[in-house]
């Protein structure tokens, strides 16, 4: 129950980053301690908080990371972008094949509880899908909304 919280809030996290308060003044010494014991040599960190967890996003070995934590400093999970050809092959196969019709316009790999999830933001113009893929053996939807500007314009 637990995970699925903690993916629920990582993936408003990841959607809807507008809601961030960037800065330092919300994040404790012990996320900072945590932080810099589980990334020694991240560079460019940039800290923003929503209600329980704060975001870290910072470059490691010249890749874009987001480490989230407890306000006690517990590492929650770590996601970075990847690209199609990072998925498991099996992952993009299946992708491929059911969602044809969309291209995918963000891929995210999530570390969360000791395993690794997937979540895919398809697009065909008129749908967008999230797709997530959390035992790494199929892909659900997760949320599916229409494209606003394609059917504003089609009232046009």
């Amino acid at each position: 129950m637990k995970k699925k919280i903690v993916s629920g809030i990582l993936v408003l996290f990841l959607s809807l980053n507008s809601l961030f308060a960037a800065g330092n003044k919300d994040v404790s010494a012990e996320v900072k301690a945590s932080f810099n014991k589980d990334f020694v040599n991240a560079e460019h960190v940039q800290w923003d908080s929503f209600d329980e967890l704060v975001r870290a996003t910072f470059l490691l070995n010249n890749q874009s990371l987001s480490a989230f934590y407890h306000s006690d400093g517990e590492l929650v999970a770590l996601t970075r972008n990847i690209s199609p050809e990072q998925l498991p092959a099996h992952l993009l196969i299946q992708l491929k094949a059911n969602y044809m019709q969309y291209w995918i316009s963000e891929l995210v790999e999530i570390y969360i509880d000791g395993g690794t999830q997937y979540y895919a933001t398809l697009d065909n113009g008129e749908t967008i899908l999230t797709v997530k893929s959390n035992s790494g053996e199929y892909w659900q939807t997760e949320r599916k909304k229409r494209n606003k500007i394609f059917h504003n314009n089609l009232k046009k």
